[in-house]
């Protein structure tokens, strides 16, 4: 049986509301301090979960959030995504570290809330370097709830932040990105969760206030979902790919493997000999989907390696917008 292939485009649907504009006038200083998952020896800068519960004595008036992070970052509030970039932050030249901000006010509700992230590498620009050359993933974040009345909750990255290692095993946008699904975890971002064995994150030593400059340029989404063209078996046993165009963005993959099978996929352009490749450990669970969560490609075909059900497989592409 051959993996399921067409040559439709499907429109990704709209992204949710919520991104603000630059606010007006002076910018109000941070008040939150940047933290960071206490790291490893073995794996010093691998992705990180990292969550808080935020509990609200009543109705929310309103509710903003200002997030930065040294590294890639997701926004999650109650288990429901806040961002809806395909790379967050965007790529920069000058040095500096940008910021976001978000109405989350139809997100928070009365009791208990979470925070939830996942911060992991990839545009590593305007960041201090620690001693392996790479700089420590971080996080900065301050969240500014109005409650009727006129009383604020403000809720800002502190040592009250707790970590924790993720299905994201490593992340960049080269070589590529590697996930386990075995260590993938339901109900994390939602309150109720006891994340007591989590770790308590630390305050980092670089605090940087002044590097940060508020995120003008328009942000990249995932702007359509592409077919596979065609796929076919290659002499060496790995599947050929191959999309309608080259695509700027990243591949996904939707397959039924065994726990513990590992599978690659190679991003390729024309007949190059070699390119990036992200990867990913099967689960064994039934509806598996692989798709990157920080990785960048540029591609026109895809060298897929270790499938044993590859007739379970349906490939498509994730094309990136284009700044305008």
């Amino acid at each position: 049986m051959s993996p399921t292939i067409g040559t439709a485009m499907t429109p990704v649907p709209p992204a949710p509301a919520g991104e603000l504009r630059e606010p007006s006038g002076p910018t109000a200083p941070w008040r939150a301090v940047w933290v960071e998952a206490v790291p490893t020896a073995h794996a010093p800068r691998r992705p990180q979960r990292l969550r808080r519960s935020v509990v609200l004595p009543g109705d929310v008036t309103s509710a903003v959030v200002r997030v930065s992070a040294r590294g890639s970052w997701s926004l999650f509030v109650n288990d429901d995504r806040v961002d809806s970039a395909a790379l967050s932050p965007e790529p920069r030249n000058d040095g500096l570290v940008a910021w976001h901000r978000f109405d989350v006010t139809s997100r928070l509700r009365a009791g208990e809330n979470v925070l939830g992230l996942i911060v992991g590498s990839a545009w590593e620009t305007g960041h201090p370097f620690d001693g392996s050359g790479r700089p420590p993933l971080a996080l900065l974040l301050e969240l500014d709830v109005e409650l009727p009345g006129g009383d604020h909750v403000l809720v800002g990255s502190d040592g009250e932040f707790r970590s924790k290692p993720g299905a994201i095993v490593s992340s960049a946008d080269a070589p590529g990105e590697v996930q386990d699904h075995r260590l993938r975890e339901a109900g994390w971002k939602l309150p109720g969760y006891d994340d007591s064995a989590w770790t308590p994150v630390r305050v980092s030593a670089d605090q940087g206030l002044d590097r940060l400059a508020f995120e003008q340029a328009e942000t990249t989404r995932i702007e359509a979902e592409l077919e596979a063209a065609s796929v076919r078996e290659t002499p060496t046993g790995a599947l050929r790919v191959e999309f309608p165009r080259r695509v700027r963005g990243r591949g996904k993959a939707a397959f039924a493997e065994a726990a513990g099978t590992r599978v690659t996929v190679e991003y390729r352009l024309a007949d190059a000999s070699s390119g990036p490749a992200d990867a990913f450990i099967a689960a064994g669970t039934p509806h598996e989907v692989f798709e990157p969560g920080f990785a960048f490609h540029e591609f026109d075909h895809l060298l897929v390696s270790g499938l044993r059900n590859p007739g379970s497989a349906r490939f498509t592409a994730l094309e990136f917008s284009r700044p305008r």
